[in-house]
Protein backbone atom coordinates (compact mmCIF):
# COMPACT_ATOMS: atom_id res chain seq x y z
CA UNK A 1 0.00 0.00 0.00
CA UNK A 2 1.44 3.51 -0.74
CA UNK A 3 1.18 6.45 1.11
CA UNK A 4 -2.09 8.70 -0.15
CA UNK A 5 -0.93 11.94 -0.75
CA UNK A 6 -3.07 14.66 -1.94
CA UNK A 7 -2.61 18.06 -3.73
CA UNK A 8 -5.11 20.74 -4.04
CA UNK A 9 -4.82 23.94 -6.12
CA UNK A 10 -5.43 27.74 -4.93
CA UNK A 11 -6.84 28.88 -8.35
CA UNK A 12 -6.89 32.79 -7.95
CA UNK A 13 -7.83 36.18 -10.01
CA UNK A 14 -6.18 39.29 -9.90
CA UNK A 15 -8.76 40.34 -7.23
CA UNK A 16 -6.96 37.72 -5.30
CA UNK A 17 -10.10 35.76 -4.74
CA UNK A 18 -9.84 32.30 -4.21
CA UNK A 19 -11.96 29.83 -6.54
CA UNK A 20 -13.41 27.12 -3.97
CA UNK A 21 -15.71 24.43 -4.34
CA UNK A 22 -19.23 24.30 -2.23
CA UNK A 23 -19.52 20.52 -1.46
CA UNK A 24 -22.41 18.35 -1.59
CA UNK A 25 -23.75 16.53 1.27
CA UNK A 26 -21.86 13.57 0.28
CA UNK A 27 -18.33 12.17 0.55
CA UNK A 28 -15.37 12.71 3.71
CA UNK A 29 -16.64 16.66 4.00
CA UNK A 30 -20.12 16.96 3.12
CA UNK A 31 -21.78 20.46 2.71
CA UNK A 32 -18.73 22.80 3.18
CA UNK A 33 -16.39 24.82 1.48
CA UNK A 34 -12.73 23.96 0.39
CA UNK A 35 -9.88 24.02 -1.81
CA UNK A 36 -10.30 21.76 -5.27
CA UNK A 37 -8.24 18.94 -5.87
CA UNK A 38 -7.97 14.99 -4.19
CA UNK A 39 -5.46 12.28 -3.36
CA UNK A 40 -3.12 11.02 -6.15
CA UNK A 41 -4.71 7.43 -7.60
CA UNK A 42 -1.32 5.55 -7.98
CA UNK A 43 2.37 5.47 -6.21
CA UNK A 44 3.35 6.58 -9.87
CA UNK A 45 1.71 9.68 -10.03
CA UNK A 46 3.16 12.65 -8.32
CA UNK A 47 1.50 15.14 -6.52
CA UNK A 48 1.79 17.99 -9.55
CA UNK A 49 0.42 15.71 -12.35
CA UNK A 50 -2.47 14.85 -9.47
CA UNK A 51 -3.48 18.31 -9.11
CA UNK A 52 -3.57 18.79 -12.90
CA UNK A 53 -5.51 16.15 -13.53
CA UNK A 54 -7.89 16.48 -10.43
CA UNK A 55 -8.39 20.37 -11.39
CA UNK A 56 -9.44 19.38 -14.76
CA UNK A 57 -11.52 16.59 -14.17
CA UNK A 58 -13.51 18.62 -11.38
CA UNK A 59 -13.71 22.37 -13.33
CA UNK A 60 -13.04 21.66 -17.13
CA UNK A 61 -9.82 23.73 -16.40
CA UNK A 62 -6.28 22.79 -17.72
CA UNK A 63 -3.81 24.35 -15.08
CA UNK A 64 -0.90 26.02 -17.06
CA UNK A 65 1.83 26.06 -14.28
CA UNK A 66 1.42 25.54 -10.98
CA UNK A 67 3.78 26.41 -8.52
CA UNK A 68 3.93 24.56 -4.75
CA UNK A 69 3.48 27.04 -2.24
CA UNK A 70 4.16 23.64 0.38
CA UNK A 71 3.26 20.83 1.73
CA UNK A 72 0.97 20.05 4.61
CA UNK A 73 0.48 16.95 6.92
CA UNK A 74 -2.94 14.93 6.72
CA UNK A 75 -4.14 14.36 9.88
CA UNK A 76 -4.45 10.46 10.82
CA UNK A 77 -2.28 9.52 7.91
CA UNK A 78 1.50 9.30 6.96
CA UNK A 79 0.41 11.27 3.93
CA UNK A 80 1.15 14.74 2.55
CA UNK A 81 -1.12 17.52 1.13
CA UNK A 82 0.80 19.22 -1.63
CA UNK A 83 -0.79 22.67 -1.77
CA UNK A 84 0.10 24.57 -5.42
CA UNK A 85 -1.31 28.14 -6.72
CA UNK A 86 -1.72 29.41 -10.11
CA UNK A 87 -3.22 32.74 -11.52
CA UNK A 88 -6.67 32.19 -13.18
CA UNK A 89 -6.15 33.06 -17.10
CA UNK A 90 -9.56 34.79 -16.78
CA UNK A 91 -10.50 33.30 -20.48
CA UNK A 92 -11.76 29.59 -19.95
CA UNK A 93 -14.36 28.67 -18.74
CA UNK A 94 -14.42 27.10 -15.11
CA UNK A 95 -16.99 24.77 -14.55
CA UNK A 96 -17.89 22.39 -11.23
CA UNK A 97 -18.34 19.04 -12.31
CA UNK A 98 -18.52 17.39 -8.12
CA UNK A 99 -19.70 19.27 -5.61
CA UNK A 100 -22.47 21.67 -5.63
CA UNK A 101 -20.85 24.71 -7.50
CA UNK A 102 -17.55 26.53 -7.53
CA UNK A 103 -17.19 30.29 -6.39
CA UNK A 104 -14.89 33.33 -6.34
CA UNK A 105 -14.53 34.43 -2.80
CA UNK A 106 -12.77 36.98 -1.36
CA UNK A 107 -10.11 36.97 1.55
CA UNK A 108 -13.10 38.70 3.96
CA UNK A 109 -15.60 36.09 2.77
CA UNK A 110 -12.89 32.99 3.37
CA UNK A 111 -12.40 34.35 7.17
CA UNK A 112 -16.25 34.82 7.70
CA UNK A 113 -17.36 31.68 6.13
CA UNK A 114 -17.58 28.99 8.98
CA UNK A 115 -18.05 26.50 6.82
CA UNK A 116 -15.15 26.54 5.20
CA UNK A 117 -12.37 23.19 6.05
CA UNK A 118 -10.26 24.92 8.77
CA UNK A 119 -6.95 23.50 7.32
CA UNK A 120 -7.88 25.03 4.16
CA UNK A 121 -8.71 28.74 6.19
CA UNK A 122 -5.02 28.00 8.06
CA UNK A 123 -3.63 27.67 4.25
CA UNK A 124 -5.14 30.40 2.69
CA UNK A 125 -3.95 32.40 5.21
CA UNK A 126 -0.78 31.19 4.73
CA UNK A 127 -1.22 32.08 0.81
CA UNK A 128 -1.98 35.44 1.43
CA UNK A 129 1.18 36.02 3.64
CA UNK A 130 2.97 34.77 0.63
CA UNK A 131 1.41 36.86 -1.61
CA UNK A 132 1.98 39.90 1.05
CA UNK A 133 5.82 39.11 1.12
CA UNK A 134 6.06 38.60 -2.34
CA UNK A 135 4.13 41.52 -3.82
CA UNK A 136 0.90 40.06 -5.91
CA UNK A 137 1.72 41.46 -8.75
CA UNK A 138 5.67 39.43 -8.11
CA UNK A 139 4.01 36.37 -8.61
CA UNK A 140 5.85 34.81 -11.57
CA UNK A 141 5.30 31.71 -13.12
CA UNK A 142 7.77 28.58 -13.01
CA UNK A 143 8.03 25.35 -13.08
Amino acid sequence: MFMQNQSHIILYNKRCEIYLQYRDDKGKNPNTIGLFGGSSTSIDEIPYDAVCREFKEETGYILKSPILLDKYPIDKSDGENYIFYEEYDNKTKLNCFEGRKGEWLTKGAIKKYEIILDGDKNILKDFYCHIKNRGNHAIRKSH
